[in-house]
This record gives structure tokens, sequence and C-alpha cells, in this order.
């Protein structure tokens, strides 16, 4: 399983500017996935300027951690087939 934690923080402006965000922990997510995950907050905090966004930021990170367990499931099992063979 992956996890994540996400902080966010209002400016004075939100929603016409993004919110602020960061990823407060994690569980079992490389490098590359919290950098992948912090530019998917990015581009839809741009897409979604003017609109109230929270709930959308973190469905879209659901969906990403949801990818990236699939990944792992899908190599875990290319591994076990490799040593089969």
């Amino acid at each position: 399983t992956v996890q994540t934690t996400l902080k966010f923080t209002y400016s004075e402006k939100y929603p016409d500017e993004a919110p602020l965000y960061e990823i407060f922990s994690q569980e079992n997510l490389e490098d590359s996935d919290v950098s992948d995950i912090l530019k998917l907050l990015a581009l839809q905090a741009e897409e979604n300027l003017g609109m109230v966004m929270i709930f959308t930021l973190v469905t879209a990170v659901q969906e990403k951690l949801n990818e990236i367990v699939d990944q792992i499931k899908t190599r875990r099992e290319e591994e076990k087939k490799q040593k089969e063979k």
C-alpha cells in the first residue's frame, strides 16, 4: 500500500489563487512518485483557478496513488514470472 498526507493552506485570494500545498508525510512512495504528485497538484490547481478545488486536488492525487499501486503490482508480477523462468 501507499499513503500520503497532504496539507493545504488557503491564500487570501483563494480560489482565484491556488492554495499552498505540501506532502506532509508519505509511505512507500519513491521520490519520482512524490515529484509526479506535486506536478499533478500544480497542473490541477492551475486548471481549476477561480473554482473551489481542494476536493478536485485530493481526488486527482487519489487516482494517481491508485495508478502507482497498479504499477507496483504489475512490477511484482513481472518479477515473479522472471524468477519462475
